[in-house]
């Protein structure tokens, strides 16, 4: 009878199965540990099932994922920083720069169309503000001609 031969059946702990003595299981059971939490909350796989055993780099590849996770965080909220004051920033350096600085500013870049919306569009306001006719053409300048035709601004204006 089957029930009679599972009663049978002498079971043994995990120690006992794996041969190990307590530090390698309490090794064991962090590295599966750590494998799960990963894999399960963030979709990371740090190690191969397989070899959970003898793997040691568990521990290692978990540790720098979560660096990772945390240095792309960083970035994602530094960038949503800069899309809120960016502008402002640029805005306000771009206006105390004398003609030489806001020219290596516009210049960072190969063509002026290439820098992110808040540089852009700083650079820009500076420049139309500044009361500066210099500023202003060098910014033209360096603009294409939709923008030119578009935003240019009338000698008169700034006069």
């Amino acid at each position: 009878d089957v029930v009679e031969a599972l009663k049978q059946v002498e079971l043994e702990t995990p120690r006992q199965f794996f041969e190990m003595d307590r530090e390698e299981m309490q090794s064991l059971f962090l590295r599966i540990g750590v494998q799960a939490i990963l894999k399960g909350a963030c979709g990371i796989s740090v190690g191969d099932p397989v070899n959970l055993l003898q793997d040691d780099s568990v521990l290692h590849n978990a540790a720098r994922e979560m660096r990772m996770l945390i240095y792309l965080n960083r970035i994602r909220e530094k960038m949503a920083q800069w899309k809120i004051v960016g502008e402002q920033a640029i805005f306000m350096k771009a206006r105390v720069a004398d003609i030489a600085q806001f020219s290596d500013m516009i210049h960072a870049k190969p063509h002026i169309h290439g820098f992110d919306k808040q540089t852009f569009w700083g650079l820009w306001l500076a420049a139309k503000n500044s009361k500066c006719r210099d500023k202003v053409d060098a910014f033209l300048q360096a603009a294409n001609d939709e923008f030119k035709d578009k935003h240019g601004i009338p000698l008169a204006s700034l006069e």
